[in-house]
């Protein structure tokens, strides 16, 4: 058994793919509002069929001067678990709300996109010789839609002094999406549920110009329990 949704570590560099409405990290730590970056993941390194996961993603904050600026940009994704996997192309846009981003904001975001589920039929372990879907690869293309609120702010005064607090919450995945795969042998089915995240971190700036950012990660999904994943960064 392991996670429908795409599993990462140090996701400090995968946080605007966890919500959609999040600043990203490099703007927060460096005030550099274009941002580009690749990930590559085994997840159970020696375990055959384990969760591999690759992104390319990029993303913009668009300060105009006004009390609202865009936030833009898009992912690709590809996953691949055991015989079934998924290819994901999603754009991003959302609205910060501030004066001045660099001091704080809230902010709303959206993800849409097309998603390629596919099962590799062949490699399915059958109860019995010949059983459904045992010969026919299949693949299906859905959409997508991800939604998150996102809040940070640059403390002031004491230990915490011109540091970000950060938090958010976000449903990557909205639809629940019933995936069936119809074949000349039968169909497959399953079930792809919602996932709802929760996140809060700090920045804390030391004075060499590097920082320590303790995280903590809260995932849930209907029938399983509650995934606490805590993260201590010193960069």
């Amino acid at each position: 058994f392991s996670q429908q949704l795409s599993l990462f570590t140090q996701y400090r560099e995968n946080l605007t793919i966890l919500n959609p409405a999040a600043v990203g990290s490099n703007y927060l730590t460096n005030e550099e509002n274009l941002t580009f970056g690749a990930t590559h993941r085994v997840q159970w390194q020696g375990i055959e069929g384990s969760p591999t996961t690759s992104t390319l993603r990029g993303d913009y904050l668009f300060d105009s001067g006004s009390s609202v600026s865009l936030l833009t940009g898009g992912y690709l994704i590809n996953d691949q678990t055991g015989p079934t996997g998924f290819t994901g192309l999603y754009g991003r846009v959302g609205g910060l709300l501030s004066d001045d981003p660099v001091y704080g904001g809230i902010s709303l975001g959206l993800t849409f996109g097309l998603v390629q589920y596919r099962v590799n039929a062949s490699e399915i372990r059958l109860r019995e010789q010949g059983d459904v879907l045992g010969v026919d690869d299949q693949t299906t293309i859905y959409p997508d839609v991800g939604v998150g609120l996102f809040a940070y702010t640059l403390l002031d005064g004491g230990f915490f002094d011109d540091d970000y607090l950060y938090g958010g919450i976000s449903v990557p995945q909205v639809f629940g999406l019933d995936l069936t795969f119809t074949g000349q042998n039968g169909e497959f089915f399953t079930q792809r549920v919602q996932h709802m995240y929760a996140m809060v971190g700090l920045y804390k700036f030391l004075r060499d110009e590097s920082f320590l950012e303790p995280s903590l990660w809260v995932k849930y999904a209907p029938n399983a329990p509650v995934n606490l994943d805590f993260n201590l960064r010193y960069q």
